[in-house]
Order: structure tokens, then sequence, then C-alpha cells
């Protein structure tokens, strides 16, 4: 399967790190035909070799003296789709649940399969109070809600723990938010989406991460890509656009 790749000119905020240093440098996409229809779109953090990530935010580092609201959405008909299994049936991932499943689910980082070539969840993610409705927490509750969208601001993160970074050779990257981005050679897995819908359909990623580096200063940074898959006749083009890219950084 060929992508074809159009690429807009975009201008950063702020300058990122190269991503030879020990920093967050913005997010890369992978987007893959689904055997069963569709397809299936996997967001990485590219990061330093020796990072590790410590959550995905969608609300501000800073507030309320420096507001930033982030989001996720996609234009496709019934959104990031998620499996009929009540198992499953959240965003939260299963155990060792994978890149190739129908199943949309958010992650910090997760493993990676030497003997198949898949990137796996970590099922050890929560999602944060941007998830709850009422006292139920959507991020990880079955049929509670959320089930095809995610809620505006909301992140999610591990809990007294970080995920290393891993190294993305062979990742076969469609869309990055930055040069730096498309060019890192590791990271982690923050998001699998399945979309079923066959037409063309846009994928919006605005989002941070925190970032603990090798000394054990931690960083954050949010930055935006915007990118479009083209479904057509025994191939799939797409076309990525850098819109209206900013990126920010804050050490700590």
């Amino acid at each position: 399967m060929q992508f074809r790749l159009a690429t807009a000119s975009a201008s950063a905020v702020v300058a990122l790190a190269s991503a030879a240093q020990a920093d967050m440098v913005g997010w890369t996409a992978s987007v893959r035909m689904a055997a069963e229809g569709g397809y299936f779109v996997d967001v990485f953090a590219v990061t330093g070799q020796g990072d590790s990530l410590l959550n995905v935010y969608g609300g501000s580092p800073n507030a309320p003296s420096d507001i930033y609201v982030g989001y996720v959405a996609t234009t496709a008909s019934g959104g990031f789709r998620q499996s009929t299994n009540p198992d499953l049936a959240a965003w939260r991932p299963g155990s060792n649940q994978g890149w190739n499943s129908y199943d949309s689910f958010l992650t910090v980082g997760g493993g990676y399969s030497t003997a198949t070539g898949a990137w796996l969840g970590n099922s050890a993610t929560v999602g944060d109070p941007g998830w709850v409705v009422g006292d139920t927490n959507t991020f990880s509750t079955a049929g509670s809600g959320n089930a095809n969208n995610i809620p505006l601001a909301a992140g999610w993160y591990l809990i007294g723990t970080a995920s290393p970074a891993r190294a993305l050779a062979g990742l076969n990257r469609v869309a990055s938010s930055t040069a730096e981005a498309a060019a890192g050679g590791f990271g982690m897995l923050v998001a699998h989406f399945y979309i079923s819908d066959p037409l063309p359909s846009m994928v919006i990623w605005n989002m941070g991460a925190s970032v603990r580096r090798p000394d054990g200063s931690t960083m954050q940074s949010n930055s935006a890509f915007t990118f479009q898959v083209i479904p057509a006749p025994g191939a799939m083009a797409l076309l990525a656009a850098a819109a209206g890219v900013s990126a920010r950084r804050r050490r700590t």
C-alpha cells in the first residue's frame, strides 16, 4: 500500500529542540488500510532516546495564566470507532491490545512486539478528570458515553510511572507536526484510531505531552497537526498538511 504525501508550508511559534536532544519534539502519525475496511491511524509522541512519557494532556500546564485547550477530532462519519466487545468498548486499552485492533484506544506508551511488528497499548493508562461524566470516568467504563469522540481538553496519564521511549525505525510516517518529529528516531504510541468511514476524512490532533528527561527534569510541549485520508479504488492517497502548527515547551 502506498501513500501520496503533500505538505503545506507552516511555521512554528516556538522552535522545538532537534531530534538528537532529549526532548519532546512533536507528533507523528502512521496510517494503514484495515483488512475489514476503513483504516487505522496511529499517533506517536516523538522524543529523545532516554526520555519517558508521563502523560498526554488537553488542559493547560500553566492555567489560568496561560490557557491551553487541546482536542482531538475527526470528520469521519461515526467518529473514532469502538469495538462491540464490552471488554474493549472504552478508551483505555486492554491487556496486550495492539495497533491491529478494530477498536480505538488512547495510551501512554506501551510495548512493541518484535515477533509481529505490532505496537501495543498500555492498559495502565488512566483518563484525567476531563473524562468524568456525573460520577463515571468514561475513559475506562464501557458504554458510558464518549464512545466515538474525545471530550474537549481531556487527557490521559500513568499513575506513579512513565513509559520509556522506543525506537521508531521502520515506522511508515505519513504526517508529522514538525520536521524534527518527522525525522526523530524514538518515541511512544499515544493513540490508535479505527476509522470505518470509506469517504475522505480529516484527523485533527492538538494536544500536549509531559516528558521526563534522563536527568530527572521534566518538560511539557504542545503542538498541532491536521491530515486528510482519501480512500481511492485500489489505493489510498494521503494529503497531509501541517495546518497552523504551533508548539510550546516548558521546563520544570
